[in-house]
């Protein structure tokens, strides 16, 4: 049982800062080792900073676990990298 790793895990993040430059989490909604949750209080935590919404870009990945969501994140990324 990794219930206590999994718990550590869930309330580790790295903290917020208010960002000038371009930000994109991608997010596998069915992650169970790093909850979306964590993404979700990132995203928010940006903003309540003041960062522009337009600067923090959070992509959910329906129905991607950890793993399930590296192909989706590499092609956002690719895509993302070109336009930023």
């Amino acid at each position: 049982n990794y219930s206590s790793l999994r718990t550590a895990l869930a309330s580790n993040s790295t903290l917020a800062w208010k960002t000038l430059k371009p930000i994109l989490m991608v997010h596998g909604q069915n992650d169970s080792l790093v909850t979306p949750a964590v993404s979700a209080n990132m995203y928010s935590a940006f903003l309540a900073l003041g960062v522009n919404p337009s600067q923090v870009n959070l992509v959910p990945v329906p129905g991607a676990d950890h793993d399930g969501a590296v192909i989706t994140w590499g092609l956002l990324s690719l895509d993302w990298i070109f336009k930023h």
